[in-house]
């Protein structure tokens, strides 16, 4: 009947509009800074372990196809919405235990890896340095364009502003991570280093060379 239609329609609209200020908070054009309470509201609860999920299943279980995987446009912008969506989460305080539980792999298997510099950047640095120079300039300051590596940096950094610790582990983990890596960086070494004990089987440690670990810990 005639009420039934109506209603169905307001609430046809309602979802509309809901689903839009969703996706511009996730897209970080919202004017508010708080997911809206919404009966839609669940949905980043229930994204987020899968955003998290989709991007270690891509760093790590899928690692050594990583670079390759990068020079795809389609996979790339993937991992860049995660990451973004990640980011924006974090400015809102519902999801804080999300984060707060996962921070430390989060960094340690998801950022680090990304914030790595690959072959093809390490090749630019001879044969087009300003353009190295400039993508180094563009992850630790202007983060103007939507890369892996600048959303990572974004995800870190919003991470150290809203998560408890962040900060203190990012910088345990970092200065360990250089001595390991001007000791060598073999596997054996990872023991004698209790910021990094823990995290003995991650690719990071395991999988980057002594001079990348360097490179990605002092940015």
């Amino acid at each position: 009947n005639t009420e039934n239609y109506t209603r169905g329609i307001v609430g046809s609209v309602r979802c509309v509009q809901e689903t839009d200020e969703i996706l511009s908070y996730v897209n970080g054009t919202s004017h508010s800074s708080k997911l809206p309470q919404t009966p839609l509201f669940s949905f980043c609860g229930v994204i987020a372990p899968i955003a998290l999920f989709t991007l270690n299943t891509e760093c790590v279980t899928n690692h050594d196809k990583l670079e390759e995987n990068l020079e795809e446009d389609g996979f790339n912008d993937v991992l860049v919405g995660l990451l973004l969506l990640l980011t924006n989460m974090l400015e809102d305080s519902n999801f804080y235990q999300v984060f707060a539980i996962h921070k430390n792999k989060i960094i340690v298997d998801i950022v680090l890896i990304l914030l790595r510099s690959t072959k093809k950047e390490k090749k630019s640095l001879t044969t087009d340095p300003q353009n190295f120079v400039n993508l180094a300039l563009d992850v630790c300051e202007k983060q103007a364009s939507e890369t892996c590596k600048t959303e990572s940096a974004k995800l870190l950094e919003a991470l150290c502003d809203h998560i408890d610790g962040t900060l203190t582990f990012v910088a345990a983990f970092s200065c360990e991570a250089i001595k390991f890596a001007c000791k060598g960086a073999g596997p054996e070494l990872i023991p004698s280093y209790p910021a990094l004990a823990q995290y003995s089987g991650s690719a990071f440690l395991l999988k980057t060379s002594a001079e990348i670990i360097i490179d990605t810990c002092l940015i």
